[in-house]
């Protein structure tokens, strides 16, 4: 850990901040009345806090998707977080995590309807998820001047299992692409409308599907070595990979480079499309 010198740290007062973003009036559907405003954003920056001398400590490098509402659980479930509580107390880690959130306020006010929890994800901070039988979907909609997801609620109607297969038709009237998923620790009734033609982590389909029936999607963020990516029209799209990795010709997945010793010679079909199987130690290689 890295030590500095003791820099005045300044108290935020999330309680108050958050009951001033509170009073705002929403330019929402008057069904907003009863949804849950909170402030997410992509949080990627060093952690320091001060010790009981004043000295400031670098604890390590918070990088995560956050919600306000989402601090005192993330206080006691990340490593980091909790080694910083040790060093400086809970109050002073909350304010300097708050602070990291609110600077990016601007991009990330989020609206929640009832019975709904955030799932915060990063290049969708808003994003989230039902919890009961009665479910409100988020219509993701890119904003190229506030740079986020916003959503668009729009009311489903309530699930019972006599009605569990009106689910689907419920979604589709939102508009094409649109299906009806099961919610993963949500109960077997659990479901929620998911944008399947472009949600990144459901492209082309539920990864809960609702039937036997229902095509598997593709969580795009899960694709080994990709570092930019989104779903179009319910494919995964590879922008960028991480180092080590290329994109792949198709532009779907990201494919290793070279990781082999000297002593070997990369064949042609491991230099192409045999890449991938030669990474993951599944190529087949003559006795």
């Amino acid at each position: 850990m890295r030590l500095f010198r003791a820099l005045p740290v300044l108290s935020l007062l999330v309680g108050a901040r958050a009951s001033s973003l509170q009073s705002r009036e929403p330019d929402a559907h008057p069904l907003d009345a009863r949804d849950l405003l909170d402030v997410c954003a992509s949080v990627n920056a060093e952690l320091v806090v001060p010790d009981l001398l004043g000295v400031l400590t670098a604890v390590g490098v918070v990088d995560v998707c956050l919600c306000l509402s989402a601090l005192p659980l993330f206080l006691e479930t990340n490593v980091i977080a909790l080694l910083a509580v040790d060093i400086a107390g809970e109050k002073v880690v909350t304010d300097i995590l708050a602070n990291l959130i609110l600077g990016k306020a601007p991009q990330s006010h989020c609206n929640y309807p009832a019975h709904s929890v955030p799932a915060c994800i990063d290049g969708n901070p808003c994003r989230f998820r039902g919890t009961q039988p009665r479910a409100l979907a988020a219509h993701p909609t890119w904003s190229a001047t506030a740079s986020a997801w916003l959503p668009a609620r729009v009311p489903l109607a309530t699930r019972s299992p006599k009605d569990a297969g009106s689910a689907p038709g419920s979604c589709k009237e939102m508009g094409r692409g649109w299906d009806a998923c099961g919610v993963f620790g949500g109960g077997a009734r659990a479901w929620e409308c998911v944008d399947t033609a472009h949600d990144l982590e459901s492209c082309g389909g539920c990864v809960l599907p609702l039937t036997p029936y229902s095509p598997i999607g593709q969580d795009c963020t899960a694709i080994p070595g990709v570092a930019d990516v989104a779903c179009h029209s319910g494919e995964c799209m590879v922008r960028r990979c991480l180092p080590g990795y290329v994109v792949s010709d198709d532009g779907t997945s990201c494919r290793s480079k070279h990781s082999h010793s000297h002593s070997h010679v990369a064949s042609p079909e491991e230099d192409g499309e045999y890449a991938e199987a030669v990474h993951y130690g599944l190529e087949h290689r003559p006795l």
